[in-house]
């Protein structure tokens, strides 16, 4: 990844989300309070916005910009982003390709954020696939990363291969490990387990990065072998959303580590675009979605740093 500019502002996806805009709206007044030298461009409708800041004083440091249309957790991703050029995703994207921010964050449809960096040669990395990838502290206070979890559900032998390099290349980066442990998830440590895909994807990462095999789930959140941790989309999303749904049936999240609770992790970072563009949960609220805002800043700080001459 590179940034396209050093502009460190954050853009924000003001129409995103269960609960938008105003959940939206509230955490990112309160994060511009909090962080008064940070920028904040929000793109939304702006009577919407306007009516929101009404009661409220708007601080400087944000700004807002006007989009007509709304893409929907219901839309198609590649058609919506055609047909609906007005709607905050693609105005937040044509900010990013204009220099006016380097990173951008939603709550809004994955699909259709991940189509409109596709369908954009500025956004495009050298990379041909996009991954999301979270970054967790297990049990045994190992820094993990984990994807895809839900970019993209394919699970061919290539799109594994593309993951464990974006993966790699993400946490070489922000953990300064020159070379960092992969594994594949798979339901078992033993070499001739698992799909086709995964075996072959395993037999050509031999060759190519420091590859330690095969991971199980059991393992995964407690003491994992390596450093980043790859699946397919479809695999890491069902995954995540188990843990959710198990955190929901016991109410409580004391018996797993904090950092897996959505509300606590904020949001995932897009691997396989020149910009930052997070993506926090749908059903985020004001002080989940201040978390994902958070966390756009620390991976904004972290790729202007390493990332920009």
């Amino acid at each position: 990844m590179k940034v396209l500019n050093k502009n460190s502002a954050i853009i924000i996806d003001a129409m995103g989300g269960d609960g938008a805009p105003n959940e939206i709206l509230r955490a990112s007044l309160n994060f511009a309070l909090d962080h008064p030298r940070q920028e904040i461009i929000l793109v939304g409708h702006s009577d919407r916005i306007k009516d929101f800041f009404k009661e409220r004083m708007c601080p400087k440091n944000i700004k807002i910009k006007h989009s007509s249309q709304l893409i929907t957790m219901d839309d198609t991703p590649v058609s919506s982003v055609i047909e609906k050029k007005n709607s905050s995703i693609n105005i937040a994207m044509g900010l990013l390709m204009s220099g006016e921010g380097s990173a951008f964050l939603s709550a809004g449809n994955t699909g259709a954020i991940v189509a409109a960096v596709k369908l954009s040669r500025e956004l495009q990395s050298a990379s041909t696939r996009t991954a999301l990838a979270i970054d967790l502290t297990a049990k045994n206070g190992r820094n993990i990363i984990m994807l895809d979890i839900g970019a993209n559900i394919a699970a061919k032998t290539e799109h594994l291969v593309d993951n464990a390099l974006l993966g790699e290349d993400f946490y070489r980066n922000i953990y300064r490990t020159k070379s960092p442990e992969v594994a594949l998830l798979n339901i078992g440590t033993e070499e001739t387990k698992g799909t086709r895909e995964i075996k072959e994807a395993a037999e050509i990462l031999k060759s190519k990065i420091n590859f330690k095999g095969y991971i199980e789930p059991d393992t995964l959140f407690t003491e994992p072998c390596a450093d980043v941790i790859i699946t397919d989309g479809f695999t890491g999303n069902i995954l995540l959303k188990t843990i959710e749904g198990l955190m929901a049936a016991s109410g409580t999240s004391t018996e797993l580590p904090e950092k897996l609770d959505y509300r606590q992790q904020g949001a995932a970072l897009l691997l396989g675009a020149d910009a930052v563009i997070t993506i926090a949960h749908g059903k985020s609220d004001a002080k989940t979605f201040n978390k994902a805002i958070e966390k756009t800043l620390f991976y904004n700080s972290k790729f202007l740093v390493n990332f920009t001459a």
